[in-house]
């Protein structure tokens, strides 16, 4: 019993102080006001994630490449992305 009550605890340590960010990229995106700016959403990227700002496609939308924690060993996470028209922000798009 004693083993797996440190199994348990143990478990509930690393998982607590591994964040996963995810939640959190989901907020920021979702609440930029539609028409910011390229440039000033740059400046205001959170740390805990990456924007390949290099990778855009036909449709004007940036993939976030990394969030800080967020492990999905099944892929069944959809990819994000940060979708613009005329260099002012739209909306944050998911694709599977």
């Amino acid at each position: 019993m004693k083993k797996v009550f440190a199994f348990v605890l143990i478990s509930c340590l690393f998982s607590c102080a591994n964040h996963d960010y995810y939640n959190d990229m989901v907020n920021w995106a979702d609440n930029i006001p539609k028409g910011t700016s390229i440039e000033k959403i740059k400046q205001q990227q959170p740390t805990y994630l990456n924007i390949d700002w290099t990778k855009k496609d036909s449709f004007e939308s940036y993939p976030i490449t990394y969030i800080k924690g967020h492990n999905d060993p099944f892929q069944l996470s959809p990819s994000n992305f940060l979708v613009f028209r005329d260099n002012k922000y739209l909306r944050r798009d998911a694709k599977k």
